[in-house]
């Protein structure tokens, strides 16, 4: 089982298609694409989790500074493993902790199934993880999907990300499904700067878009559409 833990700080904004391509086009002849392949990108689906009564949701819709949330992700229905994330901020500083499992025990995770996973897991951010879902009753709550086009530029561990075509389920939490019925979820474009300690002058001068200022999005509340309409 491989676990990793990043610090970094997030940036996002909401970009029209026109605007997007725009960015994409500068940001193309100067930095690599992160998995090279289709024009608009790599799958991406995420099953997240949430407390009985919905804390993790009401935190961010709140504006809590210091908040969290749980998902399982995967690239593909054929995956044989997921990883499990921990997205964890404070103010401007975020954290991500995350461990591969392999696609029995997601299975099992998504079941509710903690007695048997900690009795496999003995890491420390495994058991964490697994007794805080446990004692505070966290269950699946929204599969989310989308296509992201990634750019990379290895100082600083700077990612430039733009996420399309989101969908989502409240009703289906077979993570690995490859006929998951999803419902279109209409918003544009998501660009997302991900960086470590400060960003760079010339990525910023790729970044520069009239009138956009940043924004407080979660995918994990626009996929919960339907229990919260």
């Amino acid at each position: 089982m491989t676990e990793t833990s990043v610090a970094r700080r997030e940036i996002k904004y909401l970009l029209d298609l026109c605007s997007a391509y725009y960015v994409q086009q500068r940001l193309e002849k100067v930095l690599p694409v992160d998995r090279p392949g289709e024009r608009d990108g790599y799958l991406v689906r995420s099953l997240y989790f949430d407390s009985i009564d919905d804390q993790d949701y009401y935190d961010k819709v709140d504006g809590l500074e210091t908040r969290h949330k749980i998902r399982l992700r995967i690239y593909s229905p054929a995956d044989t493993t997921a990883k499990l994330e921990v997205k964890e901020k404070q103010g401007s500083e975020q954290w991500k902790r995350s461990a591969t499992i392999s696609k029995k025990d997601a299975y099992l995770l998504i079941l509710g199934m903690y007695d048997k996973l900690l009795q496999k897991h003995h890491s420390p951010f495994m058991r964490a993880v697994l007794l805080k879902m446990q004692m505070e009753g966290y269950v699946p709550k929204t599969i989310v999907e989308f296509r992201r086009l990634a750019f990379v530029e290895e100082t600083n561990s700077t990612r430039i990300t733009f996420d399309t075509q989101l969908a989502a389920t409240e009703a289906n939490f077979d993570l690995f499904s490859p006929q998951l019925t999803l419902y279109p979820i209409i918003y544009p474009v998501i660009l997302e700067v991900k960086y470590n300690h400060f960003l760079l002058s010339h990525i910023k001068d790729l970044l520069q878009i009239a009138d956009q200022i940043p924004v407080s999005t979660s995918k994990y509340c626009l996929g919960r559409q339907i229990a919260f309409f």
